[in-house]
């Protein structure tokens, strides 16, 4: 009874200083495409990475099963949002293409019968990636949208010399303050999930209210946990322009909270502190000029 208060306790005060800035996450889940086969674990997926973001201080937009017109809408007011806050999040899991070097996340009632209505059906990525910089400080963009792809023998393109990949293009060039994450590589496909969440999904929520892990240390950790999930089938990626000072998504504990858990917990605690000792304070910069790190 005691550890749960104390975990409980730890919690808020982590959501309560993540209120000092503006956070707000766009979180969208499609499972039930009309055109396409049923993605089984996207719609769970969104919903624990919404539910996981609330409790680390983010106001959330959760966007399950969405059309073209739904999808364009949640966009518009999540770009209203950005522009007033200090952090920005988005978290889409579903089908995603490539064509001609561009990526599209796909929308549930998409026809996609040919490449030339493309951006007409589905969105483009880089529509996200520059709503998302509309934040103050930092943007995050992740992406669980390598799956499949269902209509790599049925789309008719314009180059018909050049095949249709299985997987996304390469990950766009991020703005400065900004990470962008895809669940694999580039033209690699990533795995829907035997569990009720992708491998992606899974090593999210675990990861993130962890306190004091610096922003590009856990997206290393992020892709290591996936490579482990899956037997090295599938390798996280990420780009970021990140500022030349430690970023926390979520605070380090206080030393008082940190010393009460660990009366309760024990050993167990005293290792989380040894690998988050040293860590500096939570403080987020206008992101300022440093090199582009890729992993």
């Amino acid at each position: 009874m005691v550890l749960r208060f104390l975990i409980t306790l730890v919690m808020s005060v982590l959501a309560l200083t993540a209120a000092a800035e503006t956070r707000v996450a766009l979180v969208i889940g499609n499972s039930a495409y009309e055109n396409a086969p049923r993605l089984d674990n996207p719609e769970r997926d969104a919903t624990a990475i919404a539910d996981r973001l609330k409790q680390v201080g983010f106001e959330v937009t959760l966007g399950i099963d969405l059309d073209y017109r739904g999808f364009r809408r949640l966009i518009g007011k999540f770009a209203r949002e950005a522009s007033n806050s200090d952090i920005s999040l988005v978290y889409f899991a579903g089908h995603g293409i490539e064509l001609s070097g561009e990526n599209y996340l796909i929308p549930t009632d998409a026809l996609l019968e040919h490449e030339a209505e493309a951006d007409i059906e589905s969105i483009s990525l880089q529509t996200l990636v520059e709503k998302a910089a509309l934040a103050r400080q930092l943007s995050i963009i992740m992406v669980d949208a390598c799956r499949d792809n269902p209509w790599v023998s049925s789309i008719e393109r314009l180059d018909k010399t050049r095949s249709l990949s299985r997987g996304l293009a390469p990950l766009p060039d991020p703005g400065r303050g900004q990470v962008v994450s895809f669940a694999t590589a580039p033209g690699q496909t990533a795995a829907d999930g035997e569990g009720d969440h992708s491998p992606y999904a899974e090593s999210l929520l675990e990861l993130l209210d962890e306190p004091g892990v610096e922003i590009s240390f856990f997206f290393r950790r992020l892709r290591d946990s996936v490579r482990a999930r899956t037997d090295g089938e599938q390798t996280p990626i990420f780009e970021s322009d990140l500022p030349g000072r430690e970023i926390h998504l979520v605070p380090p504990i206080a030393k008082d909270a940190e010393a009460e858990t660990s009366d309760a917990t024990g050993p167990a605690t005293a290792e989380v502190e040894g690998e988050n000792a040293g860590t500096s304070d939570n403080e987020f910069l206008n992101p300022l000029s440093a090199p582009r790190s890729r992993s």
